[in-house]
């Protein structure tokens, strides 16, 4: 049903280019850290390739009311993958809150959140990917405590969402 779907933006940020359009809308966000400066955000599509030390956001628009859960697993060379760590909601993050609402997109981080991007960092040298599984629950799920870091989720536990939450993805680009 279309009450299911959820859009799924993933953002590259990178320096301005001479080639870029000055007169664009550049969705920018200076801080006062030693990486101050112009970032461009720029739509990847599914496949498009990442490498570490990139600067990324995520977008995130769902169908109705309620709380979304960003799930992230690491694929490794050989096809296995890492375990499930929570890595949205955080207290670094909107300030914790996860609530969403139709027609209304959500930055992860959010351009007001410091930092305002997460970091492509490899856990081991044969990571291959990330993972990411998005739930969207009609009431907050009160059995995490969510802290600044992300939070491990049992092999059980991301089992059991997938199977209460599972759907198959389907890719729209």
């Amino acid at each position: 049903p279309n009450d299911t779907l959820v859009g799924l933006t993933l953002w590259l940020l990178r320096k301005p280019r001479a080639t870029d359009d000055p007169n664009s809308r550049l969705l920018i966000l200076e801080d006062d850290s030693a990486t101050t400066g112009e970032w461009v955000p720029e739509r990847l599509d599914a496949e498009s390739p990442v490498k570490e030390g990139d600067r990324v956001r995520i977008t995130v628009e769902v169908p109705r009311t309620g709380y979304l859960y960003v799930i992230d697993r690491e694929q490794y060379v050989d096809g296995t993958v890492g375990p499930a760590y929570l890595i949205y909601p955080n207290h670094k993050t909107r300030q914790g809150d996860n609530a969403v609402a139709a027609g209304r997109v959500v930055e992860i981080p959010d351009q007001r959140d410091k930092p305002n991007h997460l970091t492509v960092r490899r856990s081991r040298p044969d990571q291959s990917a990330e993972l990411l599984s998005m739930l969207v629950t009609p009431e907050p799920l009160t059995d995490l405590k969510i802290g600044s870091k992300p939070l491990k989720i049992s092999e059980e536990q991301f089992a059991g969402w997938e199977k209460q939450y599972g759907l198959q993805a389907e890719r729209f680009e």
